[in-house]
């Protein structure tokens, strides 16, 4: 343990120095006691004027007397008080002859002297006490030279001075002597400086250590206690560090760290208070943070950051996360009664609030009935999933009293609404039981009823086209209906697993099966070749079927007749009422070429979009459009090698509309592709030949797109 405290010293920390005595410092003769007494014997030191290494005039005490046997020559400080020191040190500076340099030196010379101290409690020392020997003197250390001058150094008058640095300890009388040896050298002792080490006042780990005193022994370890610094709290321990014999600090323990609201700053010297618009949630050695966005502090030193007017933080949110607000209401919200049913569909609120937790609640109210104004409703509606904490745009409401008018509040809510003084955001929606929604076929179901039966047929044709799996039979007769009007895809006896090794899955039927002719593609009739896009051909023929209530398709026509026709290009015709966007549909998945059929992830998309925007549902078709007639013009080329619009126009001979067009905002191929019969009637195309020519090129337009944005199954 002893090693691993010595390495573990504190850098950059220096020892703090005290002087006892400098014989440098002298204005006077230093008049230290020699032995034998100068003037008695030739031996003795001797007290000089001299210079140090930067020809400072100094006392200094030399001896020469090489050629006498026996030499025992001593010089003694004057008495040197200890002030506290337990360890003294001692820095010598002397010069030593080369005894080799010394004509005819007899071999008694010497190039090292010795160090001794003594202890006394007062100033006590005689002439002949203490006795001039080892004990009772304790001998500190033989002082040898790194460099002896020689006579040519002498004559050149070259300096060459030794440093030599002693210790010794404990110490523990009021004060002490030190004393040099000479035993037959020829040396000057130029400068001698007692001290005593101390280690510095230091601030580290967050605490203030004090100037502390090393210990007796240069091995000693001195325990040190700190205080933490101000604004800073105790973390670990005690907190301590260690001064060595050397006055250096080592093995610090424990630590102090800044409170919350201040941070570390000076290289962790001083905890300051956070400055206003910075917070520190914690103590530790983290920095303070910014405020996060729509938060603030009232004061310096904060520990949180307060959020400003209209904006909240839950007991969960971190206190590094933004204070939030109340969403805005739910958008266009979607009703479609059945009966004493209703199914409400909205789109999430343009504002969330800055958050992810938004969900919904229904608030219901049934107005009229002679009690003036409108009141909650009872127990007995029923909500699914429920009537609170929705987090789909979606609800069923069923249990609703016959022919009364109810109002229904979508709120958006989130996990800020509860500490808002204001009642949650809403959208509302007014109905009225036992009538069909704003629009109705054969007073049965409404459009978005039909088109949400039409998008749950074709998410699970989807899921089959993503397993891999061809139906070769989707018609009408084979979906399951419940009453909540979800629509499941079934009879899967001609159904076949498609071998995916290749681009294009494909199964090919052996020959003499039954085909059924009305709702299979000409692929399919022809060659026996099932895909994927075969199946989008007959989904085609299932949102005809379920758009004109159940007809049969191409009505009493023989199988032979409807072979005829589809490779004439003859497709079905619009049902009554049936929205444009929806037969635009039915024609996408009719496309002669299959590869410029829409996938069914398209075809979800689609109805997607028509559900939340149920204007787009609003255009109807008119029977005299003719659109019904040859889909496709193979005269018209690829729609690709256009630049413009312009281009294109002038292509199918049409060059007469640009500014028709242009006027319109009919400027990009995108938007020219999603054109109506209705758009084309809006541009003031009057002629009906000229309506199914443009139209004509419209659909091998979208087909084209179709094919390039799709990825294959």
């Amino acid at each position: 343990m002893d090693i691993l405290w010595i390495l573990w010293i504190i850098p950059s920390v220096i020892a703090v120095e005290e002087t006892l005595m400098d014989s440098t410092t002298a204005t006077a003769e230093l008049g230290w006691t020699v032995y034998p007494v100068s003037g008695t014997s030739e031996n003795s030191w001797e007290e000089v004027s001299g210079y140090d290494e930067n020809m400072n005039t100094i006392r200094t005490y030399q001896v020469c007397n090489v050629f006498d046997n026996n030499q025992n020559n001593w010089v003694r400080t004057k008495y040197i008080r200890r002030r506290g020191a337990q360890r003294v040190h001692v820095e010598m500076k002397f010069s030593v002859r080369d005894c080799s340099s010394i004509p005819n030196v007899p071999g008694s010379c010497k190039e090292t002297f010795n160090l001794y101290y003594y202890e006394s409690d007062s100033d006590s020392a005689t002439r002949n006490s203490p006795a001039w020997m080892e004990n009772p003197w304790i001998k500190v250390d033989t002082i040898a030279a790194d460099e002896s001058f020689s006579q040519v150094d002498l004559g050149g008058r070259v300096m060459k001075i030794n440093t030599e640095v002693r210790s010794f300890g404990p110490v523990s009388r009021h004060g002490f002597y030190l004393a040099f040896q000479d035993y037959g050298g020829c040396m000057s002792l130029i400068a001698v400086r007692v001290f005593y080490r101390k280690c510095p006042r230091v601030i580290q780990n967050g605490a203030v250590f004090q100037e502390t005193l090393s210990g007796a022994e240069s091995t000693s370890l001195v325990a040190a206690r700190g205080v933490c610094i101000a604004n800073a709290e105790e973390v670990d321990v005690p907190i301590k560090l260690y001064c060595n014999g050397d006055g250096e600090w080592m093995v610090p323990i424990g630590r102090c760290m800044c409170k919350a609201g201040n941070e570390a700053v000076e290289n962790g010297t001083v905890c300051r208070a956070c400055p206003s618009g910075f917070f520190k949630p914690t103590q530790g050695d983290e920095s303070c943070m910014q405020c996060p966005i729509n938060s603030r502090t009232t004061n310096e030193g904060a520990t949180t950051c307060v959020c400003r007017n209209g904006y909240y933080r839950t007991d969960s949110d971190p206190f590094q996360m933004p204070c939030t607000t109340v969403p805005s209401a739910p958008q266009t919200v979607i009703s479609s009664v059945n009966e004493t049913s209703l199914m409400l569909e909205w789109m999430p609120p343009r504002e969330s609030g800055g958050r992810e937790d938004v969900v919904f609640n229904i608030i219901c109210k049934s107005c009229g009935g002679g009690r003036g104004g409108c009141t909650r409703c009872g127990d007995n509606v029923q909500f699914v999933p429920r009537q609170l904490g929705l987090t789909e745009p979606r609800v069923y409401i069923s249990d609703l009293l016959a022919h009364t008018q109810y109002t229904f509040e979508v709120q958006a809510v989130n996990g800020v609404s509860d500490q808002s003084p204001y009642s949650p955001q809403y959208a509302s929606v007014n109905i009225t039981t036992n009538q069909a929604g704003e629009w109705q076929n054969d007073g049965q179901f409404t459009v978005i009823q039909l088109v949400g039966m039409l998008r749950g047929i074709a998410s699970g044709m989807k899921y089959l086209a993503e397993m891999n799996y061809v139906h070769r039979d989707l018609a009408a007769r084979n979906i399951l209906v419940n009453s909540n009007l979800v629509c499941k895809v079934s009879d899967f006896g001609l159904s076949r697993f498609l071998e995916d090794d290749t681009s294009d899955p494909t199964y090919t039927s052996a020959l003499g099966g039954k085909i059924p002719i009305r709702w299979t593609a000409p692929e399919a009739i022809q060659y026996r070749k099932f895909t994927s896009a075969s199946d989008v051909w007959s989904y085609g023929i299932v949102m005809w079927e379920v758009m004109s209530y159940g007809e049969r398709p191409y009505w009493d026509m023989t199988n032979q007749d409807v072979i005829n026709a589809i490779e004439q290009d003859y497709r079905l015709p619009p049902p009554m009422d049936c929205p444009s966007a929806l037969h635009q549909l039915m024609l996408d998945c009719w496309q002669k070429d299959r590869n410029n059929r829409p996938k069914f992830s398209q075809i979800v998309n689609n109805l997607d979009k028509m559900i939340r925007n149920p204007t787009n549902l609003k255009a109807m078709t008119p029977l005299s459009s003719g659109i019904h007639l040859p889909l496709l013009d193979r005269s018209v080329p690829d729609f690709s090698s256009f630049s413009t619009v312009d281009e294109w126009l002038d292509a199918i001979k049409m060059g007469q509309y640009k500014d028709n067009f242009a006027s319109a905002d009919f400027s990009t191929f995108d938007l020219v592709s999603q054109m109506t019969m209705e758009d084309i009637l809006r541009v003031g195309v009057t002629l009906a030949g000229h309506q199914k020519k443009i139209l004509n090129s419209v659909q091998m337009m979208r087909a084209q797109m179709n094919q390039i944005q799709s990825v294959e199954v």
